[in-house]
């Protein structure tokens, strides 16, 4: 089932493609922007396999690059976010859309705008729910394993709520 409009930051779009879940994650959505900055900071490092596989993404049209404004990035500077957090927020004030992100002070910012947020944890669930994956603790494990930060309280409630322990 095709959703509308997702917006991702860097963090959770990387883990998602490092989780060979980025065609899954195309699939649920309309469309997934992503703002130039954000683009940047997936593609850095051209040696990374996740880099070549969003790259690719973005060349195939799954992936689509919007461009955000000095003007309208400057409304989330006092926040003090990274640039692409800061974009991504920008990007999602303009155009109303799910907000992929999972960095702590990035979710505040975007939830004191009112923005509608869904990180890693949420799109697991999601796919889980859908069919779209059988389990969700194998990615759990995978994402723990590459070093990205879930809280254990965080996992715990997801796959109690998936029903996997």
């Amino acid at each position: 089932m095709a959703c509308g409009l997702l917006i991702a930051d860097s963090g959770p779009l990387i883990a998602l493609t490092r989780l060979e879940l980025l065609p899954q994650l195309c699939a649920r959505f309309k469309e997934v922007w992503l703002p130039g900055k954000v683009l940047d900071e997936v593609t850095r490092d051209m040696r990374r396999l996740d880099a070549q596989v969003l790259a690719a993404a973005v060349e195939q049209g799954l992936l689509k690059c919007v461009e955000v404004t000095a003007e309208e990035t400057s409304a989330v500077l006092r926040f003090g976010l990274d640039p692409g957090e800061s974009e991504a927020i920008a990007l999602a004030c303009r155009q109303p859309a799910l907000l992929l992100i999972d960095e702590r002070k990035g979710r505040l910012a975007a939830q004191s705008l009112g923005l509608a947020i869904i990180g890693v944890v949420g799109v697991l669930i999601a796919l889980r729910a859908e069919g779209a994956i059988t389990e969700a603790k194998p990615y759990f494990d995978r994402l723990a394993g590459f070093g990205y930060f879930l809280s254990d309280e965080l996992v715990r409630q997801a796959l109690a709520r998936l029903g996997e322990h």
